[in-house]
């Protein structure tokens, strides 16, 4: 079990099989990272974009993804709530573990917000910590020696069912929906 772990979070390896089992493999001109973090998941497609407009509300988070170069990335700091682009501007969008960290009640909004932004037949690939992972994380049995400290940043592990709901509340239609470990 610990090689499997091991192998599991190294930094691209663990985000880029995931990414291209979902994503149709062609050079999208507008992409949007959603939550972009250190720019981990970013590293992972930017082949696949033309332009990748990395937005994050942190800025150190910023700072971490200008570290790894990637040519054509495009940092923003902006609020998910409130994103700095016209409509139907992007033709996929990704946001790969940030759910988990905004309020339940703001997540319409934010879903709300990407489907204005987000072309017609545009693609959004979301994926969040769900439920299951933040007992997991709270009983402490999580990866590591002695099981991971609760993410004081997680305050939204919601169930699969209220994460689709959600979704079709922002009038996105599911196409296809995995759960991995």
């Amino acid at each position: 079990i610990k090689n499997y772990w091991e192998r599991k979070t190294e930094p691209t390896r663990s985000v880029e099989p995931y990414l291209k089992e979902f994503i149709p493999s062609f050079l999208y001109e507008n992409v949007l990272d959603l939550g972009c973090g250190n720019g981990r998941s970013t590293e992972a497609i930017a082949s696949l974009a033309k332009n990748i407009y990395c937005v994050d509300i942190s800025l150190n988070m910023l700072i971490q993804l200008q570290t790894r170069k990637i040519p054509n990335a495009i940092p923003i700091n902006a609020d998910a709530k409130d994103l700095p682009f016209p409509d139907n501007f992007f033709d996929l969008i990704i946001s790969l573990s940030m759910v988990e960290h905004i309020p339940y009640n703001e997540l319409l909004a934010v879903f709300t917000e990407v489907y204005r932004v987000l072309k017609i037949n545009g693609l959004f690939l979301v994926r969040n910590d769900a439920w299951f992972y933040g007992v997991l994380e709270k009983l402490r049995i999580l990866p590591g020696q002695y099981g991971r400290d609760p993410d004081p940043t997680h305050v939204n592990m919601m169930n699969a069912w209220r994460f689709k709901d959600l979704l079709k509340k922002a009038n996105f239609e599911i196409i296809k929906e995995d759960h991995f470990p």
